[in-house]
This record gives structure tokens, sequence and C-alpha cells, in this order.
């Protein structure tokens, strides 16, 4: 993904060294993207979600 307008057709969540990443796969199966996700980010999702209680 080169830019936000780029699309992607599916991901996929994967740990890898006690870090979270998501990885962006166009329509033919290419990852195009990996990108690491804070793990204090999902704490707070989870928690604004309320999942988990």
């Amino acid at each position: 993904m080169k830019n936000e307008s780029d699309k992607y057709y599916s991901m996929e969540f994967i740990g890898e060294d006690g870090k979270t990443y998501v990885l962006f796969y166009d329509s033919k199966e290419n990852l195009v993207a990996k990108r690491e996700i804070p793990h204090q980010n999902i704490t707070e999702a989870i928690r604004l979600n309320g999942e988990g209680n």
C-alpha cells in the first residue's frame, strides 16, 4: 500500500517476537504491506469495545 487510497483484499494478524503485525494482501494474494500494531492500541481497543469483560 503505497498511499492511503490503495485498496487491499484481505488482512491477517500475526505475532512475531512479542509484537503484533497486520498483513495486507491484494486480490491476487500478494503481500502488499506489513504494519506493526503497538500493544497499547490493542489493549485500548479491547477496553473501549468491552471485549473480555
